[in-house]
């Protein structure tokens, strides 16, 4: 219990800084989706559908940190869940996969099939793919990332 209650502080406190970092990354892309959409010949439906995916991500983000800020204030908030750890951390694999190639690092998966951990899923991927981008990034050539 005390070493749940130490993984969920260091998530709860790591996470805010985590989603500004993961909000520059949406704003931008829909900036583009825009900007293209304006242009003569464009296909303004497929670029307008992909800003509404862009705004949502966005909107799940912003539902996350209302939700650690009502976590912070006290107030009785509605159950974090159980997400499946696994399936989070291979989809953070392979976002990262082309990042982790041309540095010269090896992404490995370890732990239980049906380990679940209470928080929410967004949670969960946001704080995992900020750890691993970071290991990428300085962990150097010929590295092994274990996310477990």
């Amino acid at each position: 219990m005390l070493a749940e209650a130490r993984a969920y502080d260091e998530l709860r406190t790591g996470f805010p800084a985590a989603v500004s970092h993961e909000l520059r990354t949406p704003l931008a892309r829909l900036l583009s989706l825009l900007e293209s959409a304006a242009l003569p010949g464009s296909d303004r439906d497929a670029l307008l559908a992909q800003a509404r995916e862009q705004v949502e991500e966005m909107s799940e983000l912003v539902d996350d940190v209302l939700f650690l800020s009502e976590l912070e204030s006290g107030r009785e908030v509605v159950a974090l869940g159980a997400t499946p750890a696994l399936p989070v951390l291979e989809e953070v694999r392979g976002r990262l996969a082309d990042s982790a190639e041309r540095a010269d690092v090896t992404i490995r998966i370890e732990g239980e099939p049906g380990t679940t951990l209470p928080l929410r899923r967004r949670m969960l991927q946001v704080v995992a793919e900020n750890l691993a981008q970071n290991s990428i990034r300085y962990a150097g050539p010929g590295a092994t990332l274990t996310l477990s």
